[in-house]
């Protein structure tokens, strides 16, 4: 699923949602926070595959109805979507950077919506379905 925006464009019956720098860090559109990044930017690579999120925007995201966060990647097409509450209370900390409180959330645990659903097994036929009575 593609996020609901681009660019900076604010979608319809939608929340911006600021950074403490006053920059647009994404939208809240009913239940969802929809925020676009770079994977060079906000992708920590070590100890191991994680994305980092402000805090204070995550906690705004919540204040306006969110409780899923659903991460696009302009550079590469990947979305993700994970759970604000959980990030919040089992999130890494991370040092600051000099935009605030950082927290992050294993790559690994996210959901990608762009990933194949499961297709269920075909049902193999039964010998006795081939059979016809005469």
């Amino acid at each position: 699923m593609i996020s609901n925006f681009r660019g900076r464009h604010k979608p319809q019956n939608s929340h911006r949602i600021f950074t403490d720098t006053g920059k647009i860090a994404g939208f809240v559109s009913g239940h969802v926070f929809d925020k676009r990044i770079d994977s060079q930017r906000h992708v920590f690579r070590h100890p191991f595959k994680r994305i980092a999120f402000d805090v204070s925007t995550l906690e705004r995201a919540q204040h306006f109805g969110a409780d899923t966060v659903r991460v696009s990647f302009f550079d590469i097409g990947d979305v993700l979507t994970a759970p604000i509450a959980r990030i919040l209370a089992d999130g890494r900390a991370e040092k600051s950077f000099g935009f605030g409180r950082q927290i992050s959330w294993p790559y690994a645990l996210f959901v990608d919506e762009n990933a194949p659903k499961p297709q269920p097994e075909p049902k193999q036929p039964s010998l006795f379905d081939a059979m016809e009575v005469a």
